[in-house]
């Protein structure tokens, strides 16, 4: 249940990339790559909120999520 965006440093993330690049190597996702290049990754925790907006019945949801109080 992974969500995004993922972060991390830029240079950390460039280097990650350039290196699967160069061996070929494709990841599932920014974490698999930045593991492969030698980081600890750490999860944090998300929300069920978090949806990606794709169709006008999401963008409904999101405004609804966004009109309730916590």
């Amino acid at each position: 249940m992974a969500q995004t965006p993922q972060g991390a440093f830029y240079n950390i993330m460039r280097k990650a990339f350039d290196e699967a690049s160069a061996d070929g190597f494709t990841g599932t996702d920014e974490a698999s790559l930045i593991e492969r290049s030698g980081h600890e990754v750490m999860v944090v925790m998300g929300s069920a909120r978090n949806i990606k907006i794709t169709t006008p019945a999401d963008m409904e949801l999101a405004e609804f999520f966004l009109s309730q109080k916590k």
